[in-house]
């Protein structure tokens, strides 16, 4: 009995750790998405006024 109790904590640490491995790669993911809209952002802000100083 005890050996399927420690089992199941196993399995659990696992599939949380999975979890989170995931939920980590779906943030870096965003956060690149993010990063490349903003390059985007800057880019068109550069082409309509080259003065930075003026946004």
């Amino acid at each position: 009995m005890l050996n399927i109790f420690w089992l199941l904590i196993l399995a659990g640490v696992v599939y949380a750790t999975y979890y989170l491995i995931m939920l980590l790669k779906d943030i870096r993911d965003l956060l690149e998405e993010q990063r490349e809209q903003n390059e985007q952002i800057i880019d068109l802000l550069e082409q309509q006024n080259p003065d930075r100083s003026q946004w």
